[in-house]
């Protein structure tokens, strides 16, 4: 077992019965690194039950007993058998699935043993479709059925070779399985108690790049499911394959070459000081190796592993290639050469080019090797020196995208010479191809690459750049620009309140320190100004100006001086100089590999820059960077050791925010919401006005603003439960959320003399700002906890006008634009109380300021349109209804404004006798009444003024008989005007009812919103709509015309004429219309006779 498979089993043990157990794992790593070997091996030492137990048990002791110990201590394999092996193999179906079949196998030994058969059966009826409860409840009864049969078992162990399949299955088909089932097994072998559940997962590659294919929404819910799974990159080092290498090449018995030792010791000796160095190894273990190591070149042997490292192969397509016969491998070089020929680097060009090109270039991970033969190919009569040099080269290159080699002029030297090739040839070879552009060789820093063919010359263009860029310039301006540092997060301290807090990097040298701003952006908690000094006297002159008051003052500033670099300036000129033909060079739009080539020199630089950074400032771990100086508050800040700037910076954090509140809840704890984020905030606020008496403010199931309403109002006790229900309340004094200083400083901010509103975007940036450092998504929902608890004394205003109760379409607007509302408290004391009091009782209210104005503003609110528009009243109503639409503020309304407008002295700080008193609320009263009254009054005048103009009684009895009069002419008549009319007055459903339609048909408008004119136009449009009914009542029905006594009589007579008639004509039906006809036609003859004299006579 190698010291990763030993590190690997120790953490995994360690943390099997920890106090924050973790049994969920992955082992992540490239096909052939033994993944499978190393779980094969864990299986076995961990299940005593396992037949390969002994055998690994004897393995693991031979080579570290003391892990062994532990492993028999952890697992009690002294006195039973460990854990229960279920070994998975996954394939492109259900996660259901495969467990069921591995239970299966697994459990059939114990198939006649009690309780066993019956989960067997259950078993069985697994499917795609089974849920994650069922799965978790039957693991569960898994548990008391060992217990229950007493078996010897401490656990279950689930190994998930090729996990990676059940995951490319889940994501393309998520219809078929849930991905979050692994997130359920996961949880559930991390809580899984004194009997662990231990999950071990077998990946070839990060868990999220399966999802790779899938939405950003989904790919969001893997990763969450990811963070279930504790991970081990399980990838030996480039140092240890190449022992293997040397063993491999030991068991072939290559000893044979021991007589090349000299040379060997010699080419060894060259390739160390020439820069093949390889990482973990010193240069006496470099030196053993190489002379076990021949035929291979010592720097083949080094690129070998991360060769197949690139391959994605490892070990197990290592070994391939020294045992298999594949053209140009290890067999045959040595059936083709003799000693004391090298394998070099052009034979594993010549090996990947002939075995997987293909692959790779279908993969886009071959550009440079396909580069190389494109140059190759295309460049006849080559020599074979320059052949190997371009293969070499191409190597390597292909290698540096992993940062393993570079190909310097000495590492290409050193790859090559011997076998008759001098140092000076390889030089002149390297100037040959370099002028016959085959090779381009980058100044910036010192490696050489393929030439691709391009019509631009990069170095041509280097040059011009630098003629045009040449003169002082800043250098940290320069890497401020284009390699913009990312933000420092104080980790620490956003962990421990909730609130993510960051600072802002900004880079100064000599030439910019002096007038750098202070001041760090929206959002940022401070800034980290990291000085870049050429050389030791610039340090001096920034420890000065860090500790100059100018500086020191800034508390959420933290200034770091780097050691000075002179290379730092020289790879921002560079930088500069390259970014400039980025942008000045037209013809890069029509030339990818000048494009291709022009990126991979900005990304080499850039990774020279932040390379030299790093090793200056350590920021990860300060006490490393010798020389850097770091100041805070004009001190020197000692350096910690093992701590790195992100804990300085939530050191500084704890400070300035002091009193931060604890809120931990991602969605609404920032300063912008999500949109999502921001629609629960909204309907947790529509919730807190409207829903505060109901528990959980009846919020259903578990909707984004739920889990906003546990973190903000439920866990700091906001919303709570007392003898009057559920309610909104002041903040208890448990405080779990330490949010007492906040919500003190909101009480202050309303409540400090004098009492005026104040915008309520000053209070956020109160709250936004040191020492409380709230995020605004917070802060509107910690304002409306506030005035829902302190309702009683305070008042929210919009644009100046006073809301006296504030709706979700105000609280909308707020959220966007808090600039428009403001807020002030309204606490009342001493004698005025009394008033209070007494307006209290007669508004049938809480007895304070704002339930007083409240009940006041909605009585009159109310009222219809019409009290609101009439002039036609008092002139107190009038002047008390203008003062309530128009109240800037409680108090001065009900102490200043009403007894003015009621034409008594404003009340000052002492309160008026009795009598005064008295006679303002008499006042108050009458305003108030003829405010109610005015609508009511106005609908009996014009039901009056109505039925004068019909000649009917003007009273309520009048209407009634209107009503029964359109009874009878709305079947009749046919005149336009008077049909609707009537038919509304006959159909209402009551008098009330039909009065108001009648009213609104008479002045197009509902009574209840009429003006002034519109009640002076009504009297026209009454009496003319009376006199043409009662025409029409004359006209077509002159017993309409009758009382009802004399409708009574009229009756009487028309039945003695039917009776005459009938008698005398007998039952002939046209006689006797006839008859009927000439009598009515002589009557109305002579009805019109009468009427003409009369007013002859006139």
């Amino acid at each position: 077992m190698t010291a990763q498979s030993r590190s690997g089993l120790h953490r995994i043990l360690d943390r099997l019965y920890a106090a924050s157990p973790t049994r969920a794992w992955t082992l992540t790593g490239p096909y052939g690194t033994g993944k499978s070997y190393f779980s094969l091996i864990l299986m076995n030492l961990f299940c005593g039950s396992q037949p390969g137990h002994a055998r690994a048990v004897d393995l693991l002791r031979a080579i570290d007993p003391i892990l062994m110990d532990q492993v028999i201590h952890r697992l009690d394999l002294d006195s039973g058998l460990g854990l229960f092996a279920v070994p998975v193999a996954g394939s492109r179906s259900s996660l259901p699935e495969c467990l069921r079949n591995s239970l299966q196998n697994a459990l059939h030994p114990y198939k006649d043993v009690a309780g066993f058969h019956k989960l067997l059966d259950e078993l069985g009826n697994w499917n795609s479709e089974t849920g994650s409860r069922e799965i978790v409840s039957w693991l569960n009864s898994l548990k008391a059925a060992f217990s229950v049969a007493c078996l010897p078992f401490q656990g279950v162990l689930f190994i998930l070779d090729e996990m990676g399949k059940l995951l490319e299955f889940a994501a393309a088909n998520p219809d078929k399985t849930d991905v979050f089932l692994f997130q359920e097994l996961a949880e559930r072998a991390n809580r899984s108690g004194d009997f662990p559940i231990v999950l071990i997962g077998i990946l070839h590659q990060a868990f999220e790049r399966y999802a790779s294919l899938l939405n950003s929404a989904a790919q969001r819910e893997w990763a969450k499911v990811q963070g279930r799974f504790e991970d081990i990159a399980f990838q030996e080092p480039p140092a240890l394959q190449m022992r293997l290498i040397v063993r491999a090449l030991e068991a072939m018995q290559m000893d044979r070459y021991a007589a090349l030792s000299s040379i060997l010791e010699e080419t060894a000796e060259e390739t160390w000081w020439s820069g093949w160095q390889p990482p973990l190894m010193s240069k006496e273990q470099f030196h053993e190796l190489c002379l076990a190591a021949y035929p291979f070149h010592p720097s083949a042997l080094i690129a070998l592993p991360y060769v197949f490292k690139r391959l994605a192969q490892n070990e197990r397509s290592l070994f391939a290639y020294l045992a298999s016969s594949e053209p140009f491998g290890f067999q045959d070089f040595l059936a083709k050469h003799d000693v004391p020929d090298f394998l070099r680097l052009p034979h594993l060009f010549d090996y990947l080019a002939a075995n997987f090109q293909a692959r790779l270039y279908a993969s886009g991970r071959a550009r440079q090797l396909t580069e190389t033969l494109e140059r190759l190919s295309s460049s006849p009569n080559l020599e074979p020196l320059e052949t190997d040099i371009l293969k070499t080269i191409g190597l390597i290159n292909w290698l540096a995208e992993s940062g393993a080699i570079q190909a310097t002029e000495p590492i290409v030297i050193s790859a090559l010479r011997g076998e008759g090739r001098t140092e000076a040839e390889i030089q002149r070879t390297l100037k040959r191809l370099k002028e016959r552009s085959l090779l381009v060789f980058r100044k910036y820093n010192g490696t050489y690459n393929i030439w691709q063919g391009s019509d631009v010359d990069i170095e041509e263009r280097l040059d011009a750049a630098h003629h045009q860029l040449s003169g002082n310039f800043s250098y940290a301006e320069t890497i401020q620009r284009y390699l913009s540092p990312r933000p420092l997060v104080a980790r620490r301290h956003s962990y421990k309140t909730g609130t993510l807090r960051y600072f802002e990097v900004r880079y100064v040298d000599f030439a910019t320190f002096r007038t750098a701003s202070l001041q760090p952006k929206t959002g940022a908690a401070g800034i980290v100004i990291l000085a870049l000094p050429s050389n030791q006297a610039e340090v001096v002159e920034f420890q000065q100006w860090a500790a100059s008051p100018q500086v020191s003052a800034q508390r959420n500033v933290v200034v770091g001086i780097a050691e000075h670099s002179i290379r730092l300036a020289d790879l921002a000129l560079e930088l500069r100089a390259l970014n400039w033909v980025a942008e000045n060079t037209p013809e890069l739009t029509n030339d990818p590999v000048a494009r291709r080539e022009l990126r991979a020199r900005i990304s080499g630089v850039e990774a020279l820059i932040s390379k030299e950074l790093d090793a200056s400032l350590k920021l990860h771990r300060l006490a490393d960077a010798q020389g850097c100086l770091w100041y805070w508050e004009g001190k020197r800040i000692p350096t910690i050791e093992r701590y790195g700037l992100s804990h300085l910076l939530s050191t500084l954090c704890d400070d300035v925010y002091s009193h931060s509140p604890r809120l931990w809840n991602e969605l609404i704890n920032r300063r912008t919401l999500s949109s999502q984020a921001a629609a629960a905030r909204r309907n947790l606020i529509e919730a807190m006005l409207t829903n505060g008496q109901q528990e959980t403010l009846g919020i259903e199931g578990y909707p984004p603003e739920r889990s906003m309403y546990e973190s903000l109002l439920k866990n700091s006790g906001l919303h709570a439960h007392d003898e009057d229900g559920w309610r909104l309340v002041e903040l208890p004094e448990a405080d779990p959320l330490r949010l007492r200083e906040t919500w003190n400083a909101i009480a202050s901010f309303i409540f400090a003399p004098p009492v005026e509103p104040r915008l309520v975007s000053n209070l956020f940036s109160l709250l936004e700002a040191p020492p409380f450092g709230l995020t605004p998504g917070v802060l509107p929902v910690l304002l409306c906890a506030f005035l829902s608890a302190h309702g009683a004394e305070t008042t929210l205003y919009r644009e100046g006008s006073l809301l006296p109760e504030p709706g979700v379409a105000d609280w909308e607007v707020l959220l966007r634009r808090p600039e428009l509302f403001s807020v002030a408290g309204c606490r009342v004391e001493g004698p005025f109380l009394k008033i209070i009091g007494r307006l209290s009782r007669g508004l049938n209210t809480e007895p304070a300021v704002m339930p007083v104005v409240r009940s006041l503003v909605r009585r009159l609110k109310a009222l219809p349109e019409h009290a609101w528009r009439t002039r036609r009243l008092p002139q107190e109503a009038l002047d008390v209804r203008h003062l309530v639409d128009t109240a800037r503020s409680p108090e001065r309304l009900l102490f200043h404004e009403l007894p003015d407008a009621l034409h008594l002295q404003p009340f000052d700080e002492v309160l008026p006798d009795d009598g005064t008193v008295q006679l303002f609320f008499e006042r108050l009263n009458a305003a108030l009444e003829a405010l109610s009254n005015a609508t009511p009054k106005l609908q009996v005048w014009a039901r009056d003024t109505f039925l004068a103009a019909c000649d009917l009684p003007a009273s309520e009895a009048g209407w009634k008989e209107f009503r029964s009069i359109s009874a009878d002419l709305s079947k009749r008549i046919t005149t336009p005007a008077l049909i609707p009319l009537l038919k509304r007055a006959a159909e209402g459903q009551n008098d009330q009812l039909a009065l108001e339609s009648a009213m609104a048909f008479i002045a197009n408008r509902p009574l209840r919103a009429w003006t002034d004119a519109d009640v002076d136009r009504f009297a026209t449009q009454a009496k003319a709509l009376g006199e043409m009914l009662q025409n029409e009542r004359i006209s077509y029905l002159p017993s309409s015309a009758l009382t009802s006594e004399q409708q009574k009589r009229c009756r009487t007579i028309a039945e003695n004429i039917r009776q005459v008639l009938t008698a005398e004509i007998g039952s002939d039906r046209k006689l006797l219309q006839a008859a009927l006809q000439i009598l009515a036609r002589e009557l109305m003859d002579s009805e019109n006779s009468l009427t003409e004299g009369s007013e002859d006579t006139k």
